[in-house]
């Protein structure tokens, strides 16, 4: 794995860190809010796994914070994290394949498990608006 493409996951994690503390805002729910908090955690816990790989590499390597998806409606949001969670989990499949750590194995599997729980959320969202 390159330096661009470690610097490109921790952006990609910093960025789902920041739209998991705004969806938070946008809940009430106990339940939805210890899902998200879970989430949190486990996506700083990639952060600091993936800026240690960046610093290995290359010492006081840092990636700039960018602006993260805001201004959704909850379940918009929902949906859109269940999109960014599979689509991370892929390029933690890809890493590896390739690399074989561990690492890279439970980073995929917490994403995978993150779109399950996303999704259970928005199931209960729109379950909610029907009945």
């Amino acid at each position: 794995m390159t330096q661009e493409w470690l610097k490109e996951a921790i952006s990609g994690e910093r960025n789902a860190i920041a739209m998991y503390q705004n969806m938070k805002m946008l809940t009430g729910d106990q339940e939805h809010l210890e899902t998200l908090g879970r989430i949190i955690e486990d996506e700083e816990t990639h952060l600091l796994g993936l800026e240690g790989l960046l610093r290995r590499g290359k010492p006081g390597g840092e990636s700039p914070v960018t602006e993260s998806d805001l201004g959704c409606v909850f379940t918009e949001c929902l949906r859109r994290a269940i999109g960014k969670e599979l689509e991370t989990e892929m390029l933690y499949r890809s890493a590896y394949v390739s690399d074989g750590s561990e690492f890279f194995f439970n980073a995929m599997t917490d994403e995978n498990a993150h779109a399950v729980l996303l999704n259970r959320m928005y199931t209960r969202e729109v379950e909610k608006r029907l009945l």
